[in-house]
């Protein structure tokens, strides 16, 4: 298995950034399957569509620590929010 799949295979489980499987996500409905039929989809993939969904999540993810990280800092400091 490819490391793209190998990544994916663990991003369709959950969002790593919240634990969630919010329905505008592409893996909204993949992460419903069975892990058997999630390693089939995800075997049928080329090698632009798994780019194409690491690259999301990989800016999904940046975007939902750093919302986290400004909520966090602006609780913390009146005047920010």
């Amino acid at each position: 298995m490819t490391e793209l799949r190998k990544a994916l295979s663990s991003l369709a489980k959950l969002c790593p950034a919240d634990r969630s499987n919010i329905e505008d996500c592409p893996l909204h409905n993949v992460r419903k399957l069975s892990q058997s039929q999630r390693v089939k989809w995800i075997n049928t993939l080329n090698d632009d569509d798994l780019a194409y969904l690491a690259a999301y999540h990989h800016i999904c993810m940046d975007v939902k620590l750093a919302l986290k990280a400004f909520k966090i800092a602006s609780s913390s400091q009146p005047g920010l929010d």
